[in-house]
């Protein structure tokens, strides 16, 4: 097997990670951010407020429900930055660019931990 075809098995079996959003009153759920992700997040910032606008495009790729399926359609990426939660935005982003920990590649950590 190919060293990147290691790469990639580790990758897919890597857990959700949660965070909890209080202001929400739910965790989040997610796998950690690849460099094409963030590539991809970034080709479609504003001009007006990019550092919002990569927060808020980060959360709507990136945010699940418990059993991985999205919270967010593209189309609500408008009105999640009108709403008043830029504090949990900013953390929940943060927690989603993480650096994935040598235990969580292994497998042997709390996937719940956030």
């Amino acid at each position: 097997m190919a060293f990147i075809d290691e790469l990639k098995k580790k990758a897919g079996s890597l857990p959700l990670n949660s965070h909890h959003v209080k202001e929400w009153r739910r965790d989040v759920y997610f796998k950690p951010t690849t460099p094409h992700e963030t590539a991809l997040v970034k080709g479609q910032l504003a001009d007006d407020d990019p550092a919002v606008y990569f927060v808020v495009g980060l959360i709507v790729l990136k945010a699940l429900d418990q059993n991985g399926k999205r919270l967010f359609k593209n189309e609500d990426a408008k009105a999640l930055r009108k709403l008043p939660y830029q504090q949990a935005l900013t953390e929940l982003a943060s927690k989603m660019q993480a650096r994935v920990s040598d235990e969580d590649a292994e497998g042997n950590s709390d996937p719940n931990q956030g």
